[in-house]
């Protein structure tokens, strides 16, 4: 099966963050401070809403967007031939060379939430999550107002929680997001204790909790697949951080960074400093079959992460192509020895 060769290349520009992006990150990592109490927090201004964005139009994509950067492919230069007897991890791995990061410096996830198939690349690796924390904050919230305890208007820090929540979201700004954690508890083990059942869904993942899981906003990417899947699986509950996290910024970068043709819901996080730089993203891609992917990385830059993108697009659809055609063989064979049975 051909899809597409090297005549489709597209030329991918380099992917950076833009100042903005570090300056709304810049806060993110600090560890939270032992107050002797619980003081109040009390805004001087209302956060302002982000805006939709009007879409640009773009020009259609191929029905695949593979081989969008140089070199990601062996000499056959077509797809589907590269995808032939691979699995998750060989895909990766090797890639990772290519966009020159080193395999240890990355952690992936992918799911089909249609078969639900899932895979990981260095699923036990914990990276500092950044603004990703955001996301199962928030749906800390969307439960409250899904058990009738609060609503979207519902005022948390004296501000209405729907500007909060677009604000943490959209804009990812880590002084909103910071109301609304510390509106939950202020105590952070206490904080991340209520937490465990959107990262450790099952009680027997509780017993034995890495440290770094207390120490700051480190996450795992099983950890990350848990609480996206809720995230995808419950749209009653959460639909509306979703429709957020379909104009999160960066709006031309990471997972936004290159046109697939699907629609992408993300939520990124990034934390530099001079000897640590977390750089990550999580998000739902709408393929035919919606897939939920995953990438955090340490010391990277944003080019990975969009090439992972790509990648998983690539990869799903081939193997959705290949899982069909399989089921339409079998399908053909039963009704061909049907029919001489009949005969």
């Amino acid at each position: 099966m051909r899809f597409l060769n090297k005549k489709s290349i597209i030329i991918l520009p380099v992917l950076f963050l833009t100042l903005g992006i570090a300056a709304a990150a810049s806060a993110e990592g600090e560890d939270l401070p032992k107050p002797t109490a619980s003081p109040a927090v009390t805004p001087t201004t209302k956060p302002t809403p982000t805006p939709t964005p009007t879409p640009t139009p773009t020009a259609s994509p191929s029905y695949f967007a593979s081989i969008v950067y140089k070199d990601s492919w062996d000499e056959s230069g077509n797809a589907a031939d590269y995808f032939f007897n691979k699995n998750y991890e060989q895909l990766v791995g090797e890639e990772s060379w290519k966009w020159k990061t080193k395999p240890k410096n990355i952690a992936a996830a992918f799911k089909n939430t249609v078969t639900g198939e899932t895979q990981f690349f260095n699923p036990d690796e914990y990276i500092y999550a950044a603004s990703v924390y955001k996301l199962p904050l928030n749906m800390y919230y969307a439960d409250r107002i899904a058990a009738g305890e609060m609503s979207l208007d519902t005022p948390v820090a004296g501000i209405k929680y729907e500007l909060l929540m677009n604000s943490s979201i959209v804009s990812s700004n880590n002084d909103t997001a910071h109301m609304l954690r510390t509106s939950v508890v202020w105590d952070f083990r206490v904080y991340h204790d209520m937490m465990q059942e959107y990262f450790f869904p099952e009680k027997k993942d509780r017993a034995d909790i890495n440290p770094l899981y207390y120490r700051s906003h480190y996450y795992n990417q099983r950890m990350v697949m848990n609480f996206l899947s809720a995230l995808y699986d419950d749209p009653e509950t959460y639909g509306y951080i979703v429709d957020r996290m379909k104009t999160a910024m960066p709006r031309n970068s990471l997972f936004k960074g290159i046109d697939t043709g699907y629609e992408v819901a993300h939520k990124y996080g990034f934390y530099p400093t001079e000897s640590y730089n977390a750089l990550n993203d999580v998000g739902i891609v709408y393929t035919p079959e919606p897939i939920l992917i995953s990438m955090f990385t340490k010391n990277s830059n944003a080019a990975p992460i969009a090439k992972y993108l790509v990648l998983m697009v690539d990869w799903s659809k081939y193997c959705a192509e290949m899982r069909q055609g399989q089921e339409r063989a079998m399908a053909a064979a039963t009704i061909s020895a049907d029919l001489s049975l009949e005969g």
